[in-house]
């Protein structure tokens, strides 16, 4: 008897973790069928009413910034709008606008696209990084006028209503870097305690605005910082591409995701390393802020299915914590003043800050992608991430998805994701409101299928 009972226990042992892997892989498989289906049916709940909001109902605006900008324009007597809200001075040529450079500070340079343009404002992006830089085109599009002047921020067509050129300038003018800046000092005592531009990710910045870069190149020069290297093929692996086989080769990495994929990557890998190495005791937190950013980029990606804007957004959700992280490390008594009183309050936390800082942490991470060379609309969508609807616009772009999937992350990571704080009004405005519940089961599947990132990820060495 104590035999057969021992027997029966026996095979109940063997059995019962295999009956549970079985039952566990048809309830997930039935999951993941069941949300398969969902989402083909809001594809086409969507496409069948695509047409149905013919009408743009723009979201309240903010009060509009009449803080006069100082504009440098060069070789050219037209900036396509008359407002006196800018403030402009003219040079005749290079030569000239080099000598006004060294007296004044302007928030804008402007002039013709040509070959020298391009060549001066890679100059002046060196010299004077926080300076919005424009040129001004007649017939070419944005992606030709790119490969002639990359360095720029804003492409101005010549022929556009004054009205489309003056929103243009105001959101390439958005950030108010001398206020910035002089916050910064109050807060810091000197800049230079700011993150600086990390090593790898600037040897690659030079490197990808070369003609003739290559992935072989790129792929030898992430491979040279092995610790870099090796964070890098961690997170491909494991959250940003889904592939059968693992990805042992930092030039299989940069084919997946792209030249300005990897080089985003790796700095928002190299910032946090460096802010976790000043303040040990966030690492939980650096930890699980990179979560939601890699949760964030790859629902961003399947938002916008590829293209520039996707980039864009990727990129922004990558790096939008910079500020907060900063100020968190390098002020932590004041920092812990605003969250103290956020909790016991409830007021905004941007709104304190402003009132003991005089800047807000989006702004922060708004000016070091500014100083670091990052393209303009990374930089606006990090600035107005959580508010998009303060910047005028008609068409959904990167900050719009930038804003809605980290939204619904932090929606998903505090338990309700359906009561994440999407701006409705704004979504509906610029026709995607169909899409919303689609972006939900999207939000909730990334975010369970990327459960967690390989331990390590903040480490200084390699193990």
């Amino acid at each position: 008897m104590e035999n057969h009972l021992l027997e029966i226990f026996i095979f109940i042992a063997i059995c019962y973790p295999a009956i549970g892997a079985v039952v566990g892989a048809i309830w997930y498989s039935s999951l993941q069928t069941r949300q398969f289906r969902e989402l083909q049916a809001l594809d086409q709940q969507e496409k069948a009413g695509e047409n149905d909001e013919d009408e743009v109902f723009p979201a309240p605006q903010k009060a509009a910034d009449r803080r006069p900008r100082r504009v440098l324009l060069i070789s050219s007597d037209d900036l396509g709008t008359q407002d006196k809200l800018w403030r402009i001075q003219y040079a005749y040529d290079i030569e000239h606008a080099l000598e006004q450079l060294k007296v004044s500070r302007f928030d804008l340079i402007a002039m013709p696209l040509s070959e020298e343009a391009g060549q001066f404002l890679r100059f002046v992006a060196q010299r004077y990084p926080s300076t919005c830089r424009a040129v001004q085109c007649q017939d070419i599009g944005p992606s030709e006028a790119f490969q002639t002047a990359p360095d720029a921020h804003l492409y101005l067509r010549s022929d556009s209503p004054p009205a489309t050129i003056q929103e243009q300038l105001l959101r390439g003018t958005s950030l108010d870097i001398e206020n910035i800046e002089k916050a910064l000092s109050n807060t810091f005592g000197n800049l230079a305690t700011l993150p600086t531009l990390p090593t790898t990710f600037a040897r690659i910045q030079q490197v990808v605005s070369d003609p003739d870069c290559s992935v072989e190149k790129v792929g030898e020069l992430i491979a040279s910082d092995i610790s870099v290297a090796s964070k890098v093929l961690q997170l491909v692996n494991s959250a940003i591409v889904n592939t059968r086989t693992p990805v042992c080769k930092v030039e299989h990495a940069v084919k997946l995701i792209g030249l300005r994929g990897i080089r985003d990557l790796i700095l928002s890998i190299e910032v946090l390393n460096e802010l976790a190495t000043k303040a040990p005791h966030l690492r939980s937190y650096l930890a699980d802020m990179q979560l939601r950013s890699v949760r964030a980029a790859k629902l961003a990606q399947r938002i916008l299915g590829g293209g520039p804007h996707s980039d864009d957004a990727t990129s922004a959700c990558l790096l939008h914590s910079i500020g907060q992280i900063t100020l968190m490390t390098h002020v932590p008594e004041s920092y812990q003043q605003i969250q103290t009183l956020h909790e016991q309050t409830g007021r905004n936390i941007e709104e304190l800050e402003m009132e003991i800082l005089g800047v807000t942490h989006d702004d922060i991470s708004a000016y070091l992608l500014r100083l670091w060379g990052m393209p303009h609309a990374v930089v606006e969508a990090v600035q107005f991430w959580k508010n998009p609807a303060e910047i005028k616009h008609f068409q959904f772009n990167s900050m719009d998805a930038t804003h809605v999937a980290l939204n619904l992350v932090i929606g998903f990571e505090t338990g309700d994701i359906r009561k994440a704080q999407i701006d409705h009004d704004l979504i509906y405005a610029l026709h995607r409101s169909r899409s919303v519940d689609k972006w939900q089961i999207q939000a909730a599947t990334i975010c369970e299928d990327i459960s967690s990132l390989p331990t390590g990820m903040l480490d200084r060495e390699v193990a």
